[in-house]
């Protein structure tokens, strides 16, 4: 586990600052952010709370999304953001990089019924689960679907500009998550990153 402390910090660094933490990480990580934060009373400024950075488990990309003042604990309504003092960034790494197939599912999430366990997806799960969502058969099987993989790593190269070949197919690296918003744009998707 890697951690990065932030105290006495401007609200304009926030994002800077923590874009600078996790922008250099290459392998799949789980990200764990704790704001420390001030708030004072709409009544009388001069009665200030201070909350001190604790684990608030939150994805990157709902933290850019979220307006911060809605999401903090409050003592009560009479109290208002004042400031985001601080924040400490917890990195947990995971020793796979992401879509590996070599990566370990927990069981909870493996039997879940809603959750599609495709096998062998050789660091194509992103086109797998594009695969899914757009063949329209109504006795789809997770197993019989690599034609449609195909299809649209195709068409995510065509995408790209890229000429497809099936020794790019086999050689491919997972999609980075930072290259989903491509990925969305080149299927017109919308992909939920939690």
């Amino acid at each position: 586990m890697e951690s990065h402390l932030y105290e006495t910090i401007e609200a304009t660094d926030f994002y800077d600052k923590l874009e600078n933490v996790l922008s250099p990480q290459v392998s799949a990580f789980k990200v764990n952010i704790a704001p420390g934060y001030e708030l004072v009373s709409k009544t009388d400024p001069d009665d200030t709370r201070y909350f001190y950075p604790n684990i608030r488990k939150k994805v990157i990309s709902e933290i850019r999304s979220m307006e911060l003042a809605d999401k903090l604990n409050y003592l009560s309504s009479g109290y208002k953001l004042k400031a985001i003092t601080a924040f400490k960034i917890f990195i947990y790494h995971r020793d796979h990089a992401l879509g590996d197939s070599e990566a370990v599912i927990p069981k909870i999430i493996r039997e879940n019924k809603h959750v599609i366990n495709f096998p062998k997806t050789n660091n194509k799960c992103v086109f797998h689960c594009i695969a899914w969502h757009t063949f329209l058969s109504p006795k789809k099987d997770p197993r019989r679907i690599q034609a449609q993989v195909k299809e649209a790593f195709k068409r995510y190269c065509s995408f790209k500009g890229v000429n497809y070949s099936l020794s790019m197919f086999r050689s491919f690296k997972p999609i980075d998550l930072l290259q989903l918003d491509e990925v969305e744009d080149c299927f017109h998707l919308g992909i939920k990153r939690i």
